[in-house]
């Protein structure tokens, strides 16, 4: 977690992407480890769909908070 957040920026995109690659990642180990995987994935998941989703806006993103290009200072949460 980062110190300052809530005086932050979020990447939900970020969250994504890891989540998936937990996903991924517990495909290729043993069940015990597979289990920590998922279940981290499923909280990841869980926490996008609760406050990220981009319902009932004009974006066309899935996730709201999300970072495009986060050296070059450019789409900065966005979505």
């Amino acid at each position: 977690r980062h110190p300052a957040i809530p005086e932050t920026e979020r990447d939900a995109s970020a969250a994504a992407i890891a989540a998936s690659g937990l996903l991924a990642l517990a495909r290729q180990v043993d069940a015990a480890t597979a289990s920590r995987y998922r279940a981290g994935a499923e909280r990841m998941l869980s926490t996008l769909a609760g406050g990220y989703l981009a319902r009932g806006t004009p974006a066309a993103s899935v996730l709201l908070h999300t970072v495009g290009d986060h050296p070059q200072r450019r789409e900065i949460d966005v979505g």
